[in-house]
């Protein structure tokens, strides 16, 4: 891309900057090259001025502003918005075949931690509960937190209704392996939504989500729902 700047300023006047990586010895750096072409009377080039800095540390904190927009502060796990946006990338991105599957978790109870052991107590639990969620699955998939005790879990692939059933169960389950111990008693609960059309939105899969996690709380709680379960 650099040299083919450089080239167009060669051919006529021109003013202009460009960012590029390059590999410096063994390690790749950032750089910004400001140049201008100076022409005769005619306009044609007669020479190139310009000069190169390194932005490698300018980049790294402009990439470090960026990824804390997108993350939550708390588990930096994504923020409602990036949330949203990956998950409609995800959808518009399915094969033939391939099922989309959105889990949103909510923590049974969990107001009963912050007035037991104080909000210390609750965030401890929180990002504990994050980084068991982070183990057990894959990095493409989506995991986002949009609310305070609210989680949303996307993936995708070539997976049957029993396989979301046993996913599904699996989260329930590691809430109880957790080694919190402000946690006893706290339980999660699940509504599942799964679509095979990419041109399905996430505003379209979370009320139906929500809808599966308000009937599994009204079955008891520390269960999982899948929306229209009786379809299947």
């Amino acid at each position: 891309m650099i040299l083919r700047d450089f080239a167009a300023a060669c051919k006529k006047p021109l003013a202009s900057k460009v960012e590029y990586c390059a590999r410096f010895f063994s390690e790749y750096r950032w750089y910004r090259s400001c140049y201008k072409s100076l022409a005769d009377s005619d306009g044609h080039v007669y020479a190139l001025i310009g000069y190169t800095v390194n932005i490698q540390q300018e980049v790294a904190e402009r990439e470090q502003l960026m990824e804390s927009a997108q993350r939550d502060p708390l588990t930096k796990l994504y923020n409602r918005e990036m949330t949203e946006r990956l998950v409609n990338d995800r959808l518009t991105h399915l094969e033939p075949g391939e099922k989309g599957v959105l889990f949103l978790l909510d923590i049974d109870n969990f107001k009963k931690i912050n007035d037991d052991f104080g909000h210390m107590a609750g965030d401890g639990f929180l990002r504990a509960i994050t980084e068991a969620i982070r183990a057990d699955f894959r990095g493409d998939d989506v995991l986002g937190r949009i609310g305070g005790d609210e989680f949303v879990i996307f993936l995708h692939g070539f997976v049957s209704i029993d396989a979301i059933e046993k996913r599904a169960q699996r989260i329930i389950d590691m809430f109880l392996r957790l080694p919190v111990e402000a946690a006893g008693g706290i339980t999660c609960s699940v509504g599942i939504i799964a679509t095979g059309r990419s041109s399905t939105t996430y505003e379209e899969l979370l009320p139906k989500a929500d809808e599966a996690l308000y009937s599994a709380k009204n079955r008891g709680k520390n269960r999982y729902r899948l929306y229209g379960e009786d379809k299947y």
